[in-house]
């Protein structure tokens, strides 16, 4: 996809916001931001337009939409960006207007094992403390950077 490239600088910025290290694996950053990654929104809100235009009242953009998607698929933008969204979510691209950003966020929770939800929560509240959203009196700046450096490796 054409925005895959602008994903990469945005997980870079990401980083760099938070002050997350640059081995941080690109995985790590939307969960720690509570976010979803961003190509999976990008596709959420591609597949959300292109449900729109496929039920649209307007009969010459549902016909020329309808098109696209299923008949001239690998033909038109439109239609790679659907049976993109389709195999990023493992459905059929006539069920297309079945992903939502819910069915994302589902789709993120379980791909995360219970031990990698952990450690990206203490991840995020050491973040917190970092950028002084939190307090933690019990350890200093260098020790919190040290952990959140040391956890991001683990992961």
């Amino acid at each position: 996809m054409q925005w895959i490239v602008s994903c990469d600088s945005f997980v870079t910025l990401l980083s760099r916001a938070w002050g997350l290290s640059s081995r941080t694996h690109s995985a790590l950053i939307a969960p720690v931001c509570g976010l979803l990654q961003l190509k999976v929104e990008l596709a959420c809100q591609c597949a959300g337009f292109i449900t729109k235009c496929l039920h649209s009242v307007n009969h010459t953009l549902r016909f020329i939409s309808t098109q696209e998607v299923y008949s001239q698929r690998m033909r038109s933008p439109i239609g790679r960006n659907a049976q993109y969204c389709a195999d990023l979510f493992e459905v059929n691209i006539c069920n297309i207007a079945a992903i939502t950003k819910r069915m994302a966020w589902i789709r993120a929770e379980v791909q995360l094992s219970n031990s990698d939800y952990d450690t990206l929560r203490v991840i995020s509240e050491l973040v917190c403390v970092q950028h002084h959203y939190m307090n933690l009196d019990t350890f200093s700046m260098a020790d919190v950077a040290d952990m959140i450096e040391t956890l991001q490796c683990i992961t």
